[in-house]
């Protein structure tokens, strides 16, 4: 005897969520801001910190004083 399914239910509609998706997307892009310095994300991805828009050296830890 062949399973049987139950009546198969339709799919809802994806129509209301994309345009719900959309609406929200459009919302937000309104705050994003552009990349005004595209050659500088390598260095954010890598962990570098930025002060008032100046690169911030991190400290050397291996670094020892010199003997006098």
């Amino acid at each position: 005897m062949p399973l049987h399914h139950a009546e198969r239910e339709e799919q809802p509609d994806a129509g209301p969520a994309l345009a719900m998706a959309f609406k929200l997307i459009e919302a937000a892009q309104d705050r994003w801001r552009a990349v005004n310095a595209p050659h500088l994300v390598p260095l954010v991805r890598a962990g570098a910190t930025f002060e008032a828009g100046k690169l911030v050296e991190r400290p050397d830890d291996n670094h020892q004083p010199e003997a006098a």
